[in-house]
């Protein structure tokens, strides 16, 4: 008999599903409860989507039949407890505040002893990902009846898909920072637990490339590559307005608009409609200390706003109150994300998107793509009119003294990883091609380290060396497969079995 550490790891020469069907069929505890044998679903996930609301919230129905009506989805609980505090719903139009519990079966409540854990006692909703026992309600430690909301009736996708829409991992925080029960087996296997990582961030690669595999049956390169743009620029707190402007702006849209002008009005009008659809053009007497330059700046936005606005419904402009500032650093709010796009699109229309992919797909076959020159590509150092955010924040801030760059080195080996290198996985066919494609991949150095990653390093017993972005996105992989177990702790997680179980070929 074999142990998985005595077996050697061939250096990988592309993408492969090694990882996959190393998880699927040795790490995690499959289920016979799971009713359509999906692809994992953890409890991270679940609870994400109720955090986003992506659920079509009219006509909710509870599985008593009761309607709910959802006020306000209640905030994140990083404690034990409840998933979500002070959430407010509507049960048969009488309001309702309180906690929200969440697991993926309906019998959980049951296996789990949630009916006997006193610090529940303030739920007033358990949300589930599909109901399996014939009770309708459930009952909490003091007696009193609690409505369920199956999210597989109501969510706005398949639940699974949200696995890779979602930043999971990021969203919004992670478990903490301690060792476990994997870290006990290194360093003696660091070697098996190195090769897992690599090909976990493989993975990560291949399910991108698959999902665009799926959206080039409807869109075109250019506007995977637009939507890649908005995801990459609305990264973090403000990702989800960005995806809705994506949807709400489609490049064609945009190039509707700015036809026929110059560069320069194109970013100033191009600013002006996403900033008006947005939500976020003011009124100039309602901004405090602003300036001269604003004042002028704001005045333009708002007098091609103006001329914009007929073709676009009420329903169509997103909330101001939706965005994110706090805990931002400043250079990340939206005005500026907006501003570089409007730059990148000012100097690219659709063709110009597709060819940037083409060159950038023939340099990284040529061996001489460097990220720097791909960064000054997507931007110009002169942007007349658009060159307001430059030196500002927001429109009453203090004006910087010197510029500072829309887009940073971290942003650009971002769109790289999570757009140009999976679509370009998406849209091969050449084995040779591939391996050039894969040897790219897995050079990148990491320009930055993930709070997410990290904590999963940690806990895995991987330590605080990460090398290359393969390696982070390996271990964000980990997080999403296994960090974040249903019960959110290492008690029940199957990635210690990889050290222990003995195999004969699990790698061939």
């Amino acid at each position: 008999m074999k142990y998985i550490d005595e077996i050697k790891f061939p250096k990988p020469s592309g993408f492969t599903d090694k990882y996959a069907k190393i998880r699927d069929n040795f790490l995690l505890k499959r289920t016979e409860e799971n009713p359509a044998d999906k692809p994992p679903v953890t409890k991270k996930l679940l609870k994400t989507i109720w955090g986003e609301q992506r659920i079509e919230r009219r006509g909710l129905r509870a599985s008593s039949g009761d309607s709910i009506c959802v006020l306000c989805p209640g905030n994140w609980n990083f404690d034990v407890g409840p998933d979500f505090k002070n959430a407010k719903i509507l049960i048969n139009n009488k309001e309702i505040a309180g906690d929200i519990v969440t697991d993926l079966f309906s019998s959980d409540w049951i296996k789990f002893g949630r009916g006997k854990d006193p610090l529940l006692k303030n739920a007033v909703l358990f949300v589930i990902a599909w109901k399996n026992t014939k009770e309708d309600i459930i009952i909490d430690s003091l007696g009193k009846k609690i409505p369920c909301l199956e999210l597989s009736s109501c969510a706005n996708n398949e639940i699974d898909r949200y696995n890779a829409e979602f930043d999971v991992e990021n969203y919004p925080g992670g478990e903490g920072k301690h060792r476990g029960r994997c870290a006990s087996y290194n360093p003696d296997k660091y070697s098996l637990l190195e090769h897992l990582v690599a090909v976990a961030g493989d993975e990560r690669v291949r399910i991108k490339s698959g999902v665009f595999s799926e959206e080039l049956r409807k869109r075109s390169i250019a506007g995977i590559i637009y939507r890649g743009l908005m995801d990459g620029l609305g990264y973090g707190a403000n990702r989800a307005n960005f995806r809705k402007l994506a949807d709400m702006l489609p490049l064609e849209r945009i190039e509707d608009v700015i036809k026929a002008e110059k560069f320069e009005e194109k970013s100033l009008r191009i600013q002006s409609l996403v900033l008006g659809v947005s939500g976020l053009i003011p009124e100039i007497e309602r901004v405090n200390a602003i300036d001269n330059e604003s004042e002028e700046y704001i005045s333009k936005v708002r007098k091609i706003w103006k001329t914009i606005r007929k073709d676009i419904s009420a329903s169509e402009v997103l909330k101001k109150d939706s965005w994110k500032f706090k805990g931002l650093r400043p250079f990340n709010f939206p005005y500026r994300r907006i501003a570089a796009l409007s730059i990148i699109l000012s100097k690219y229309d659709a063709c110009g998107l597709e060819k940037l992919f083409n060159d950038f797909l023939k340099e990284v076959m040529e061996g001489r793509f460097s990220a720097a020159s791909f960064r000054k590509k997507l931007m110009c150092e002169n942007s007349g009119n658009a060159d307001y955010w430059k030196r500002r924040v927001s429109f009453n801030a203090r004006k910087m003294a010197s510029d500072v760059s829309y887009l940073g080195d971290e942003r650009t080996v971002s769109i790289i990883i999570n757009t140009f290198i999976p679509l370009a996985l998406a849209l091969n066919d050449d084995r040779t091609q591939e391996r050039k494609l894969f040897d790219f991949w897995a050079r990148i150095p990491s320009r930055s380290i993930n709070s997410i990653t990290l904590c999963t390093s940690t806990k895995i017993g991987f330590g605080k060396i990460i090398k290359n972005e393969r390696t982070q996105q390996g271990l964000l992989q980990i997080f999403r497969d296994f960090c974040d177990t249903k019960k959110g702790t290492c008690t029940e997680c199957g990635f210690p079995g990889l050290f222990t179980v003995p195999v004969r070929n699990f790698f061939a």
